[in-house]
């Protein structure tokens, strides 16, 4: 009774554009840029990172000022996805202060999902599929403990409303000021030589149904306020 009650509730997997950030990161970004230097007190104390994906993620972070209060945690793990938004459940039921986000990040070695996994992406690649997790987790801040659990028996029974919700999602670091770092990820697990063979295997059947293109991805940058002083020039 109570998943029939939950299907039906209303849930709505599309992200919109809150229009937080005022401008776009730089087009390519380094490990090294001094933007990263005292980060840990630019985000707060909240974020638990790992190494060695640190700054990775610390630009992640900096693009969405709507989670500087967040407790979020990046953990190593196992699992069959290279990465993967979660909580750490019980922390639902409770105050929504207190929950806790959970980024989970492949790092098993020898899995089929090698050319994919976070450490093995351009920096740009790595902001970006980060900065895309990120994303789920701020359409949870939004959403009260009911709202999440039918949003989770709806993304994981209807393809096209986990689709509508994965593209939407896709967007938020467009929305966010790292557009250029989601369409470098798109592109690379697309048309690099080291993905090829695995985008041959999944791509069309799993990546393009579920996520944007990175030529989808480009033409929401240039039309995009955020990104006028890159295509004015």
């Amino acid at each position: 009774m109570l998943l029939i009650v939950l299907w039906f509730w209303p849930s709505n997997p599309v992200q919109q554009d809150a229009k937080l950030s005022s401008q776009a990161f730089s087009k390519s970004l380094s490990a090294e840029d001094s933007q990263l230097r005292n980060w840990q007190v630019q985000l707060g104390e909240g974020h638990d990172v790992l190494q060695p994906f640190e700054k990775a993620m610390a630009y992640a972070l900096m693009a969405y000022p709507q989670l500087k209060d967040a407790k979020i945690e990046f953990r190593a793990s196992s699992t069959s996805a290279p990465l993967e938004s979660n909580f750490k459940w019980l922390s639902l039921f409770g105050a929504k202060e207190n929950r806790v986000y959970r980024v989970y990040i492949n790092t098993s070695k020898n899995s089929a999902f090698d050319p994919v996994l976070l450490e093995n992406l351009p920096f740009n690649a790595q902001v970006g599929i980060l900065a895309h997790e990120l994303g789920h987790i701020a359409y949870y801040e939004q959403r009260s403990t009911w709202e999440i659990l039918a949003f989770g028996i709806k993304y994981f029974l209807d393809s096209d409303f986990r689709a509508q919700h994965e593209q939407s999602t896709d967007l938020m670091p467009v929305y966010q000021g790292l557009g250029w770092q989601i369409y470098e990820y798109a592109y690379y697990v697309r048309k690099s030589p080291a993905c090829k063979p695995l985008y041959e295997e999944f791509g069309k059947e799993f990546v393009d149904k579920y996520y944007l293109s990175d030529e989808r991805l480009l033409d929401s940058l240039m039309g995009h306020e955020l990104y006028a002083s890159y295509y004015s020039n």
